[in-house]
């Protein structure tokens, strides 16, 4: 897979973590994609070394935010593949939460996971 480029949203930890660094070991450049800056991005960075192709924050709960990482990835070359792994976990007490706090949780869920 040498020279082919991949976007991995979520790579930060987690799963998205296990993804890119399996895709960097099969040969993928991959571009690494996290909300913010974090130690977790910083140690993904180092760990894959030269198969990083971009590190780029975004937050995907904005939908205009994703057409604009992809739009700065796109940027910084060609783009053969994309793992849309970015996702969100809030636990909530639902016997203690409120209407509001349940509702809040559900809608900022949606909008990381399926928007």
């Amino acid at each position: 897979m040498s020279q082919k480029r991949v976007l991995v949203t979520g790579s930060s930890r987690g799963i998205g973590r296990a993804i890119a660094v399996k895709l960097a070991a099969d040969g993928w450049a991959v571009a690494l994609h996290s909300t913010a800056d974090s130690e977790d991005m910083k140690t993904i960075n180092k760990d894959l070394g030269s198969r990083v192709s971009g590190i780029y924050y975004a937050d995907l709960s904005i939908a205009t935010k994703a057409t604009e990482l992809f739009k700065a990835v796109a940027k910084d070359g060609p783009i053969h593949a994309i793992v849309n792994n970015a996702g969100v976990y809030m636990p909530i007490d639902f016997i203690t939460a409120g209407d509001a706090s349940f509702a809040a949780n559900m809608h900022r869920t949606f909008e990381v996971n399926f928007e």
